[in-house]
């Protein structure tokens, strides 16, 4: 498809805009793989100190300490008798006196914990402003799986220095199948270390998935993901939900165009840096600027989908800002995602998912059911849920998301991508073990996630990073 001379003036400006855009976006990315030297932004709003020691437990790593701390997990809890280590002269450990300690909704037997944080050296960070120091003993009670485990004692120490309190998630509607754990003030703890498995590129919302092995991140996410949408006649967005059949449009990135696939369609090649007349669309309750892709590319949707609808691009110089309710004084940019520039899901919570799902007699899933952007290694099942920031040592310095929000599942994951047909699972399997409080009892897998720092810089498989959990 070719850009058309549109009759009015400022629609060709908008349009002459957007090639600009893309222009300036080749030279940057291009910049950034010639080795430019971006300089690393201070991204740390505020100092905060933590200090580990070692573990009492002969069978866990001397540098695998995890601090006490006590994560939300439906009626799982992880029990930890935290230790205070004497600074400077390194004296020893005691115990800490019997404290208060919060109460738990489930009283279940306690399981052995893994230690979390690995290879993070033991050492005193730069104490708060207010020089205080604050011991943080934390128990909690786990159960797996609805199964008891024998106790077995772990013990960490932890002496947590800090001057701030981070964000509190806002207060919902609990569900009364879900079991929430008092709330507790949000304090940053130990980094843990992570791996980047995979990434997962949506460039049409709700259509098939790529995975590439690198994507350059934008301020609204990764570079090309939900940069197209299909709406109707009206200018409403269209999705696997009331269309399933939209699992089966399969995308190929080239050098200059997007190349479309469906069964019994010819093949429909998208140009990445053109585009036809602008207009608006909605995507959920936000109504945005974008570009119409042409008759051709509405044609094909049309029949592919059996009813009328038009393919659009969003326009990059709209800012549609993710819910401040849950990014804070963040003013996070997204496109046509539903609400968040990324979705973070980890491989532990998937094998979790399909342990579940084998117990239950069904076949497993593969992550494209769950439209994720970045999939973790490195942690427990749904540790995600409880992450605050995560890092990866990215060329030219780091990149940087903060994970602010449970992802509520719909029917989407239902659907079949090899035949676009809906079923029942995974969304019966989640509705037994997945009810999240902090929803209103709807069903969560995967974090949505803003990017805070690193646009213009690439992520690619295999990358290590960092991620900091928060109570």
């Amino acid at each position: 498809m070719h850009r058309h001379a549109h009759p009015e003036p400022l629609a060709r400006r908008r349009v002459a805009a957007f090639g600009d855009h893309l222009q300036r976006r080749a030279g940057r990315r291009d910049a950034f793989r010639q080795g430019l030297d971006v300089r690393r932004e201070t991204h740390r709003g505020a100092q905060r100190g933590l200090e580990l020691g070692g573990v009492d437990d002969p069978g866990q790593p001397l540098d695998a300490a995890a601090p006490g701390r006590e994560l939300q997990r439906g009626a799982r809890g992880i029990a930890f008798d935290a230790h205070v280590e004497h600074l400077g002269a390194r004296v020893g450990r005691q115990r800490v006196p019997h404290a208060q300690r919060a109460e738990q909704a489930d009283r279940g037997l306690v399981e052995r914990v893994d230690a979390h944080v690995a290879g993070r050296p033991r050492g005193r960070l730069p104490p708060g402003p207010t020089g205080q120091t604050h011991l943080q003993p934390a128990a909690a009670e786990r159960q797996r799986g609805g199964h008891r485990h024998r106790t077995a004692a772990v013990h960490h120490h932890v002496q947590v220095r800090h001057r701030r309190h981070c964000r509190k998630p806002p207060a919902g509607a609990q569900a009364q199948s879900a079991v929430a754990l008092p709330s507790l003030p949000e304090i940053p703890v130990s980094d843990l270390s992570v791996t980047l498995a995979a990434i997962g590129l949506h460039p049409i919302k709700s259509c098939a998935a790529l995975a590439p092995r690198e994507a350059l991140v934008i301020e609204t996410g990764l570079q090309f993901d939900r940069a197209w949408m299909v709406v109707d006649e009206h200018g409403e967005m269209l999705t696997q939900r009331e269309l399933p059949r939209l699992a089966l449009v399969r995308p190929t990135m080239r050098l200059d165009d997007l190349v479309l696939r469906a069964p019994g369609m010819l093949a429909l090649h998208v140009s990445l840096d053109a585009v036809e007349a602008p207009t608006r669309v909605r995507v959920w309750d936000d109504v945005v600027k974008a570009y119409d892709m042409g008759a051709l590319a509405a044609q094909w949707f049309s029949d592919f989908l059996g009813r009328r609808c038009r393919l659009v691009r969003f326009d990059p110089d709209e800012k549609r800002l993710s819910d401040r309710t849950w990014t804070g004084e963040t003013a996070a940019e997204t496109a046509f995602a539903d609400g968040y520039a990324l979705l973070v899901a980890s491989t532990a919570s998937l094998a979790e998912l399909n342990r579940r799902l084998a117990e239950a007699g069904a076949g497993p899933v593969g992550i494209e059911r769950f439209r994720a952007n970045l999939l973790l290694d490195g942690l427990q099942p749904f540790d995600e849920d409880h992450l605050d920031e995560v890092e990866f040592d990215a060329d030219g310095g780091p990149v940087r998301i903060r994970l602010v929000k449970p992802c509520v599942r719909c029917s989407i994951p239902n659907v079949d991508p090899a035949t676009g047909e809906p079923g029942t699972e995974p969304g019966r399997t989640l509705a037994g073990f997945r009810a999240d409080a902090r929803m209103g009892g709807g069903l969560t897998f995967g974090m949505n996630a803003i990017v805070l720092e690193g646009a213009d810089r690439v992520l690619r498989v295999g990358q290590s990073g960092r991620a900091s959990f928060k109570i």
